[in-house]
């Protein structure tokens, strides 16, 4: 088990959460979750970035795993909207992993692009190669 993914599991643990919940909450499937925590997976630089976003955001408002449970349950006075608590929560955390995803993409983009240039360029400095050139 690697460091990020003890991390995630501990993470997730602390909030109270089962694997169903936390993956709903970080916008990801469950199966993909459990591949994280066991280490099978390694999980991308958005979802690590939206995972310390939202380990930052649960551990400074929320002191323990009973408070967090109470605070969330379903039992608790929903909006006059009918939302359930989690639910402008979770909405928030998705927006930024999809801000996230998409600056990702960008970046991605542009790492292809440079690469394709930086080839033409290499191309273009080698020397001709000579043809027929015989012992």
């Amino acid at each position: 088990m690697t460091k990020i993914s003890s991390e995630f599991r501990r993470h997730r643990l602390n909030m109270g959460l089962n694997q169903k919940g936390f993956a709903q909450i970080l916008g990801i499937a469950q199966g993909y979750l459990s591949e994280i925590e066991s280490g099978q997976k390694v999980p991308s630089t958005t979802l690590i970035s939206l995972f310390k976003i939202t380990a930052s955001g649960w551990n400074a408002s929320q002191p323990d795993s009973a408070t967090w449970t109470k605070k969330h349950s379903s039992k608790n006075v929903l909006s006059s909207k009918n939302e359930h608590p989690v639910s402008k929560e979770k909405e928030m955390y998705k927006q930024k992993y999809l801000v996230l995803a998409d600056q990702h993409i960008s970046a991605l983009q542009e790492i292809i692009s440079l690469r394709e240039e930086l080839t033409k360029l290499k191309a273009m400095a080698r020397p001709p190669r000579e043809s027929g050139k015989g012992a």
